[in-house]
């Protein structure tokens, strides 16, 4: 009776050892952060644009006329960097005499000169009222300048848009 019940506990052992079940390794497990979900924050060029708006992930790869695009003009030291995803949304920063790594304050549109942004949802809009522009690399040479960005955004009726955790690593003309 004894050899009969260790056989049979090897045999369902050695069954569950062969199963077809995987275990998922740790990095792939799903993860509740949603800033896992944006590019990468770097400085290479790497033509990428992300954010979360309202907490929920908002990221553009590829540039303009494909939707989802990233558009881009520095010229003069004014930079406009724009992430679309077509019809549905958009984001645009707009910075004036960016001309050196540094922080540039966000105001609202009737402020400038200075820094302002933009987010379109729909046919809703939501005019910057706050929030930072943080150049961390401009390099004239290789055409390629990045950073992160915050603001809140709010819209005729008062609604309010929180823009957080965004970061921008483009090529510019």
């Amino acid at each position: 009776m004894k050899k009969l019940s260790f056989f049979f506990l090897a045999a369902c052992f050695l069954s569950l050892g062969l199963s077809k079940c995987k275990r998922l390794p740790v990095f792939d497990m799903p993860t509740d952060d949603p800033t896992s979900q944006l590019p990468p924050e770097t400085q290479t060029g790497a033509n990428t644009f992300g954010c979360l708006v309202d907490g929920k992930p908002y990221n553009v790869f590829g540039f303009f006329p494909s939707p989802p695009a990233i558009s881009i003009s520095y010229q003069f030291n004014d930079l406009t960097i724009k992430g679309n995803q077509g019809n549905q949304a958009g984001i645009a920063l707009l910075g004036a005499s960016i001309d050196t790594i540094g922080i540039y304050k966000i105001l609202r549109e009737e402020k400038r000169p200075g820094s302002t942004a933009l987010y379109r949802i729909g046919s809703k809009f939501y005019d910057s009222i706050s929030g930072e522009l943080h150049i961390k690399k401009i390099d004239h040479g290789n055409r390629i300048i990045s950073g992160t960005f915050h603001f809140v955004g709010v819209d005729s009726p008062g609604d309010t848009a929180r823009i957080t955790h965004g970061r921008f690593d483009v090529k510019f003309n």
